[in-house]
């Protein structure tokens, strides 16, 4: 049947306007639910339709998170004849070389030979990506082979170093955040590359705050390092936490101050002559105390606290996460004490004089013996050697650690966000 001319605009504005109605309630519908991601996928093969799609799908209320939980790594594969069938078939799967228990997976093809579907799961021990050997057995016969690759995935609860838990060694297939759940990097660099990350509340924190203030001695603060996540798409809330650590104390103490101020000829005793012309007591014959030592050396610098550490994060696809970042630098430490003051200088010398017994000489029939009795000398005390010098100033302090930057970039739409300051999108 042929379609009139003027048919065709009125559909097309019918088609645009079912096609705007269409993306209003999509975009309506994604502000009212939160959206999971669906796990199914298609794998190209010449004789047979192979879709893989994890056993138990998480709901969009959450109501079933316990057993998602458990069936994480459980996978339903079916298998689907696209030309012939298979009947009396059953298919055979198996893990790779690397599984030494040769554990098996079977199922067996429906009575019309098209269909078959088969449960597949990853272990503990298993690595992050498995390969399953899959054939279409008649008995004895192999009538068509097909390899399954799946990803481990992971659920954080309590806290965890995500090395230890298996995270960062490669791409994984789902990353799930308990509620309260902690990933604590101790500042070690966080890569992760997840299909999708699922978080009811989970924390991402380079280092406690508690530990932040374990600081040791004469040491600078860690630095938080890098978090960086790639991800097809993720949902829920999760917050993330940039901790560098406080420096440590300035224990180092600079040496004592070795300069010793020189001799004063200033700090002599000023008196001359006879002794007869001065007392014992006249200060202007004593010599006086030496100056004061050199001001110590000043402290070491304080120790400088950590970088924050940065957050990259990119998702590929529409993204349902509120992330919510904070920043905390480390604080440098106070400047260590100055060093120790010199010793004083030396106390001047105290004036001699002559020690005249009888000035009279003329008509002295014993002048000979007065002239030598005057050669006698009286020493007044030499001045004490100077205080010792002043403690020298603390050093400065140690600079407080930066705030690093980070980005938030979603590549739909080619939003990328720029930050070091808290930050959170929603």
């Amino acid at each position: 049947m042929k379609m009139s001319s003027a048919m065709i605009p009125f559909l097309l504005l019918s088609f645009v306007a079912c096609q705007s109605e269409s993306k209003k309630s999509n975009v309506s519908k994604k502000s009212e639910e939160v959206s999971t991601p669906s796990s199914e996928e298609e794998t190209t093969h010449p004789r047979l339709k192979i879709t893989k799609k994890r056993k138990t799908e998480l709901k969009k209320d959450f109501s079933n998170f316990s057993i998602f939980k458990e069936d994480i790594n459980s996978y339903k594969v079916n298998f689907e004849a696209i030309s012939g069938h298979y009947t009396n078939a059953i298919v055979e799967c198996a893990k790779g070389h690397f599984d030494r228990e040769k554990e098996l997976f079977f199922a067996s093809f429906d009575e019309s030979g098209f269909k078959a579907s088969v449960e597949l799961s990853i272990s503990d021990k298993d690595p992050l990506d498995v390969e399953f050997e899959c054939k279409v057995m008649d008995q004895d016969l192999e009538l068509d082979d097909a390899k399954i690759h799946l990803r481990k995935s992971f659920v954080v609860s309590g806290i965890k170093n995500p090395y230890s838990l298996g995270v960062g060694f490669g791409p994984i297939e789902t990353l799930v955040f308990e509620e309260g759940a902690m990933l604590l990097t101790e500042g070690v660099y966080l890569n992760i590359e997840a299909k999708e990350i699922i978080s009811r509340g989970g924390e991402i924190v380079t280092f406690t705050e508690e530990s932040t203030l374990k600081a040791l001695d004469d040491q600078h603060g860690a630095s938080g390092g890098i978090i960086n996540i790639v991800t097809e798409t993720a949902l829920g809330k999760l917050s993330v936490q940039l901790r560098g650590k406080n420096a440590g104390k300035q224990t180092r103490v600079p040496e004592v101050m070795k300069e010793i101020p020189g001799k004063d000829l200033a700090l002599d005793g000023t008196c001359k002559g006879d002794k007869q012309d001065h007392s014992d007591k006249d200060q202007r014959c004593f010599g006086k105390r030496g100056h004061q030592g050199f001001k110590g050396n000043k402290g070491f610098n304080g120790l400088n606290g950590g970088s924050s550490g940065a957050f990259f994060y990119k998702a590929k696809k529409l993204d349902d996460l509120k992330i919510k970042v904070d920043f905390f630098p480390g604080q440098g430490s106070a400047g260590g004490i100055g060093g120790e003051g010199g010793q004083g200088g030396p106390g001047g010398v105290g004036s001699t004089l002559y020690v005249d017994i009888d000035r009279r000489t003329g008509g002295c029939p014993a002048c000979e013996l007065k002239s030598s009795l005057r050669n006698r000398k009286y020493k007044y005390p030499d001045g004490a050697q100077g205080a010792k010098g002043d403690l020298g100033d603390s050093g400065d302090a140690g600079e407080d650690g930066a705030a690093d930057n980070s980005i938030v970039h979603y590549l739909v739409g080619d939003m990328k966000f720029n930050f070091n300051y808290p930050w959170q999108n929603f």
